[in-house]
């Protein structure tokens, strides 16, 4: 699936976590399924990651996909506890 290109943000750098999605999802406990196996900062990386992973793992019920998200180091925001 293609995505829409991202846009760096001003202020994070942005990164690029692998997840998977092991199948069929467990109903009495769904996020038990779910796991992020590595964050990689190059979005052209994580897409050869996603491709490499899906071929070596084609026998087992699982789905791994990269999605963007921001780096914010503790340096950068103050600890906030809620």
């Amino acid at each position: 699936m293609e995505r829409a290109p991202d846009t760096p943000h001003s202020k994070y750098p942005h990164v690029y976590p692998i997840v998977r999605i092991d199948t069929p999802i467990d109903q009495t406990d769904p996020t038990s399924g779910i796991k992020v196996v590595k964050v990689l900062t190059s979005q052209v990386a994580a897409k050869t990651e996603v491709s490499r992973l899906t071929q070596i793992n084609a026998d087992k019920s699982c789905i791994y996909f990269y999605c963007a998200s921001k780096l914010i180091e503790q340096s950068m925001e103050s600890p906030k506890l809620v």
